[in-house]
């Protein structure tokens, strides 16, 4: 074998490996581990009900399989679990908070009560595309 196939092959290892080390890394920190997931709001409500759900079907799209635990920590229309998500939750991989969104908007305005940097989270996703709305009647 000249040394240009030699090169070649080693190229398409490394790359092989490239993907291979990184999921048997994550296989290896999630085995066996459990995620809390904090959820802002009262058991039965609809963030509740979306964290439940997802949480139900997650494990299996995460290398290690974790399991996964649902909290209510509600109060504050969910101030606190959002407060609580980044000042005191470990910065693990192993937390989750559910929390109104709004949030970093207050934030960003300078809501002395919200004590995040949103910029400093880092973002999953939504369940849902919300689409808020104010409407006000004329005679009002």
């Amino acid at each position: 074998m000249n040394k240009k196939n030699c090169l070649t092959i080693g190229m398409i290892a490394l790359f092989a490996l490239s993907f291979v080390l990184p999921q048997a890394a994550a296989d290896e920190f999630y085995q066996g581990k459990t995620i809390r997931v904090a959820v802002g709001f009262a058991a039965g409500g609809g963030y509740d009900t979306y964290a439940r759900a997802i949480t139900r079907h997650m494990g299996k799209h995460i290398p290690g399989n974790p399991s996964f635990v649902v909290e209510n920590m509600d109060g504050a229309g969910s101030l606190i679990a959002a407060n609580y998500t980044y000042n005191k939750a470990e910065p693990d991989g192993l937390f989750i908070g559910v929390w109104n969104s709004a949030f970093v908007l207050y934030q960003a305005l300078g809501d002395k009560a919200v004590r995040l940097d949103a910029k400093k989270l880092s973002w999953i996703g939504a369940p849902v595309k919300g689409s808020p709305s104010c409407s006000v009647m004329a005679f009002t």
